[in-house]
């Protein structure tokens, strides 16, 4: 999921498709959390939507040119 977010910022996700990048960024975050947690279970549940978020964002993001500042 990591790597997917990373991909995302890469196609400028993050100023292209800003509330999704978001989404995926939280999803990340709450898998980190559960994972200090140590819900497992939750973790990868959160990780998995990050990285479908992350992917999503990416795809969008290329499709999409990004607004002018």
């Amino acid at each position: 999921a990591k790597t997917a977010l990373v991909e995302a910022k890469d196609a400028n996700a993050d100023t292209s498709v800003p509330d999704l990048y978001k989404s995926a960024e939280e999803a990340l975050n709450t898998a980190k959390t559960e994972m200090d947690n140590g819900d497992f279970v939750k973790s990868k549940e959160a990780s998995e939507k990050a990285k479908q978020l992350a992917d999503e964002a990416a795809k969008k993001a290329k499709e999409t040119p990004a607004p002018k500042p």
